[in-house]
């Protein structure tokens, strides 16, 4: 699910204001198993990592994996096991009470450890196929991702606009008679030294 399809407008201008980044984004009728084929490697690397679901970090050990296993007659298959949530932060660092530095978030998520396939158990039209897997447990550990930032140049307009027309709605009534009253605080000394 998408930040936007459970949150309201609000809370999003709550945690982001006026700057808030796209959040549309959702995976739906993602395959928990896929075969990966020569098409889906004849891309550049941003797009394998966009469709197929893996970071694009780790694409160049990918692509060698995906040749080896070709170049040996052997398929390679993602499985996608789990969707979680991820929660990243900004926030500041402190030493002894005073402030050390900002450029430091904080972040929250799920990890798999010792993760194992024991067997795949296959549902066609009620004919169940389990086929046990050898497999060595692995830690399943995410790379952490920064906060998400934007800036939302229509809103930072808009924001600009509606203060221009206060300033010009409200000169007159407010603005022009609270200016009036301060100069005449800040020169009423120099004019009772004249009288």
């Amino acid at each position: 699910m998408s930040y936007d399809s459970n949150h309201t407008a609000w809370e999003k201008f709550l945690e982001f204001g006026f700057w808030a980044p796209d959040t549309s984004g959702e995976l739906k009728d993602v395959s928990p198993i896929e075969i990966v084929e020569a098409k889906d490697m004849a891309q550049t690397d941003s797009n394998i990592a966009k469709n197929l679901l893996i970071n694009e970090n780790d694409i160049s050990k990918f692509k060698e994996f995906y040749n080896t296993a070709t170049a040996n007659n052997k398929s390679v298959v993602l499985f996608r096991f789990a969707a979680t949530d991820y929660y990243s932060v900004d926030t500041e660092i402190r030493r002894n009470g005073s402030f050390y530095d900002d450029k430091a978030y904080m972040a929250q998520q799920t990890v798999f450890l010792d993760f194992d396939v024991i067997q795949l158990t296959f549902n066609k039209e009620g004919n169940f196929i389990v086929i046990p897997v050898v497999a060595s447990p692995i830690d399943i550990i995410n790379d952490i991702t920064p906060p998400l930032k934007g800036t939302n140049w229509i809103a930072i307009i808009i924001f600009a606009i509606i203060i221009i027309l206060l300033v010009i709605l409200l000169w007159k009534p407010v603005i022009l008679p609270i200016l009036k009253l301060i100069w005449n605080v800040i020169s009423y000394p120099f004019k009772s030294k004249k009288e």
